[in-house]
């Protein structure tokens, strides 16, 4: 008996002790000469019986030595990984950023709230900043100069242990006059960056340049009976060939530029893309007035849009939360002008469950379809509805939902009268976010060259009070066309405006928000608009974007960084089959979690976070491979195993303390 049952300890050891087995991999690391490209690397991990050891320099370079030393080729910033195996089976990895002939550095950019022109003194003017810097300790102050043109200054400080770095202020000028204000930030080496925003003009006489942009039904060049007033219009002011500022319709078709006196002035209806419905100007023909008594009024432009349909759909959303209530809004268009009747087939796949229409909206449930008629004249219908998350449904998984257009015959394009949807299931759900469709490939969100992007701004009043006014400041990427930008859709009334900086302001004014606590339905919005990259933007180039959301006074609230990157090479590559689940053990894991696999092989293993940054890697050849989770924040994970050149498999993982 006894026999038996050191045998069964035997059994259960082998199967069970790699799991508790405990060794952890840690390393330092030192530059032989702070000018060389040597560094030696002293191995500080601990595990039971004899050890061996995988080095990956960041650079292609290995090695299996305890306590290596290696010579970097070039100047930069690499990630050198320790993967450890001791003789229980047990194995860890870490990684750390090695700075190699790297100067500590920052790098800023500054902006102003107005574009060029301010009409009252005095004038209040809101200044943002973001910038990076990389290299410095914690403990290292970053110096702010702003130099804001009037003779006024100011300096503040900074901790440098965010790598990011972002703000605002607010500065008044007291006086009439033109001023090019500048800011300096400097680091603790001495190191700085130097921006110089544009000229600000506080002037002492101002007039205003407003109008309407219409439908002209009739042909007549007259607003009138019949004709249709358009929202959401993009019209671009110029002063000679100097930009002057943007502007777009409100819901009543009106626009107004606020200039100072003197100057000459041309306003010009942008041409429409995307989403848009294909309006081409007709009174003027050109589409542009120009301005030379200020103020004006009546400087309407009338447009006319070709006959026939052209029906296209957009969906946004977000709680898709295991076992919560969701919301999804539906977006349909018409991108020529004759509507006929017709409906809007919504198919849910099926851990996605529409809810009945209590609130009277109008549409229709059939199981896991849902209908919704369209009709003439409209050009636009938009519709909200509660729809169901499966408990069963896993972090990372996707819920989908096809929209159908109907009637498909007479449309000029009815291969897109047919689109599939899809949103990541999440759990822990900040409800104020940006996404962008589409996500791409990857964690690097891989897409090809020429793609158009489509970001969603979701925000959610969480305070105890109602907000009056919410706007949010949205930068766009350099490699990003700014000028291609189109609103297809927003939860409230809303107008928008593009400032210097490659900033974006969509302004909620009144939008009176009610709280989460009071009514938490409706104390969401939401904001999506669609634009072009730049022609041709260089292989492998990041495309990244956020976007801070105001609520009346409050500090901003900071969404996370969407990232896409353009790959080439793209279109002529099948992506990864990456359908296949790692097994993780446990999951939720608090210090360690285990992988187990089939067969052994040499595998590499990618650690991401809930942005797409990776924050572990290395490889192991074993059938079972332990993380050590004690060091990463709680959040959600993601975990890619890449084996014999291919994607074997990709699994979330929850790490919470």
């Amino acid at each position: 008996m006894k026999k038996k049952l050191l045998l069964l300890f035997l059994i259960v050891f082998l199967f069970t002790g790699n799991l508790y087995a405990q060794c952890v991999a840690n390393f330092n690391y030192t530059v032989v000469q702070p000018s060389s490209s040597v560094v030696a690397f002293a191995n500080g991990s601990t595990g039971s019986g004899p050890m061996t050891y995988t080095w990956d320099f960041g650079d292609g370079d290995s090695s299996n030595l305890t306590n290596p030393t290696h010579t970097y080729s070039g100047v930069g910033i690499y990630n050198a990984c320790l993967t450890i195996y001791d003789s229980l089976g047990c194995s860890d990895f870490i990684c750390q950023n090695v700075p190699v002939n790297f100067t500590p550095f920052v790098s800023l950019q500054f902006f102003d709230d107005s574009l060029f022109y301010y009409c009252t003194v005095p004038a209040a003017e809101d200044f943002y900043y973001y910038g990076y810097t990389n290299g410095y300790l914690p403990t290292d102050s970053i110096k702010f100069e702003v130099l804001f043109g009037d003779g006024i200054d100011s300096v503040f400080y900074l901790s440098a242990a965010n790598i990011q770095i972002n703000g605002m202020f607010t500065h008044i000028y007291t006086n009439a006059g033109s001023y090019i204000p500048s800011l300096i930030m400097t680091g603790p080496n001495q190191q700085a960056d130097t921006v110089v925003a544009n000229q600000i003009v506080v002037a002492s006489t101002c007039g205003n340049i407003s109008g309407i942009v219409y439908q002209d039904i009739n042909n007549n060049c007259i607003y009138d009976a019949g004709d249709i007033l358009l929202p959401n219009i993009s019209l671009t002011l110029l002063n000679g060939t100097t930009l002057g500022g943007w502007a777009s319709t409100d819901s009543n078709g009106v626009y107004s530029f606020n200039v100072p006196v003197g100057s000459t002035y041309t306003v010009q209806v942008n041409a429409p893309n995307g989403y848009s419905v294909h309006f081409t100007p007709s009174c003027p023909l050109s589409g542009i007035q120009t301005v030379s008594t200020i103020p004006s009024t009546g400087n309407d432009f009338g447009l006319n849009c070709p006959p026939g349909f052209d029906l296209r759909s957009w969906a946004s959303g977000w709680r898709f939360r295991p076992g919560f209530t969701g919301s999804l809004c539906v977006h349909a268009f018409n991108q020529f002008c004759n509507t006929p009747n017709g409906q809007i087939e919504l198919v849910f796949d099926a851990d996605l469950t529409p809810l009945p229409d209590t609130a009277g909206i109008g549409y229709t449930v059939n199981g896991q379809t849902v209908t919704f008629p369209i009709s003439s004249p409209d050009l636009y219908w938009s519709f909200c509805l509660p729809v169901q998350v499966s408990p069963n449904a896993n972090i990372g998984d996707s819920v989908c939902v096809t929209v159908n257009l109907t009637p498909v015959a007479g449309d000029s394009i009815p291969s897109n009268n047919s689109q599939t949807f899809c949103f990541p299931v999440v759990n822990s759900w900040d409800p104020n976010d940006k996404y962008v469709t589409p996500s791409g490939e990857g964690v690097q969100g891989s897409v090809r060259p020429n793609t158009d992007l489509t970001y969603t701004i979701r925000f959610q009043n969480t305070g105890n009070a109602e907000a009056y006014n919410t706007y949010i400041l949205d930068t766009i990427d350099q490699n990003l066309d700014i000028s291609s930008i189109e609103v297809i859709a927003t939860s409230h009334t809303m107008h928008w405006s593009l400032l210097t900086g490659n900033i974006i302001r969509f302004n909620y004014d009144n939008i009176m928000l009610p709280d989460s606590n009071a009514n938490e339905p409706a104390s969401h919005g939401y904001v999506s608009y669609k634009i072009k990259q730049n022609n041709n933007v260089a292989h492998l180039t990041q495309i990244q974007n956020s976007a801070s959301i105001y609520f009346d006074f409050n500090q901003p609230i900071y969404t996370n960084m969407t990232v896409n990157t353009v790959d080439q090479f793209l279109s002529i590559s099948q992506p990864e089959n990456s359908s296949s689940q790692i097994n993780v053990f446990p999951n939720p894991s608090n210090e360690k979690c285990q992988l187990f696999f089939n067969n052994r092989q040499l595998r590499k293993i990618i650690v991401t976070d809930a942005m797409g940054k990776e924050v572990l890697k290395g490889s192991f050849s074993t059938e079972s491979h332990i993380i050590n989770t004690s060091r990463l924040p709680e959040g959600i994970y993601t975990i890619k195993v890449i084996g014999e050149n291919k994607t074997e498999g990709i699994s979330k993982i929850v790490v919470f303390h």
